[in-house]
């Protein structure tokens, strides 16, 4: 499955994705690009993670002026849905981060957070012994 990232580059899901961050939500959003805005792409890319981010309910004149040119700032990869049917397979609870884990390229785990502590522990922030 192929996403463009806020930099118009193309992704795909890889075998030797970890981690998949979700939102949904503008809250849950704004809460994962605050986050990754202290995070190096490098660093993100190290975890095999990625974000991916549903912003098929704004409007593509809001998206163009306005979101598209905050996601900029932020190194990480920011793999954007344009197609909400392209991520219904995706589970979420509303205005919360979904966080799923792999292994192998099966869901290990499955957990919504709109905890920012717990996303950044998870993301190697924050020592473990934080939550």
């Amino acid at each position: 499955m192929e996403f463009q990232d806020q930099f118009d580059h193309p992704h795909n899901l890889e075998d030797q994705t970890n981690l998949v961050f979700f939102a949904k939500s503008k809250q849950a959003g704004s809460l994962m690009t605050n986050i990754l805005a202290d995070v190096s792409a490098d660093r993100f890319s190290k975890l095999n993670a990625v974000f991916i981010s549903d912003i098929s309910g704004i409007p593509s004149l809001v998206t163009r002026l306005f979101v598209l040119p905050e996601m900029r700032d932020i190194e990480p990869p920011i793999l954007l849905v344009r197609e909400p049917e392209k991520v219904a397979w995706l589970p979420r609870e509303e205005e919360k981060v979904t966080v799923i884990k792999l292994a192998g390229g099966k869901v290990d785990h499955i957990s919504f957070t709109d905890d920012e502590v717990t996303l950044k522990t998870i993301l190697g922030l924050l020592p473990t012994d934080s939550l």
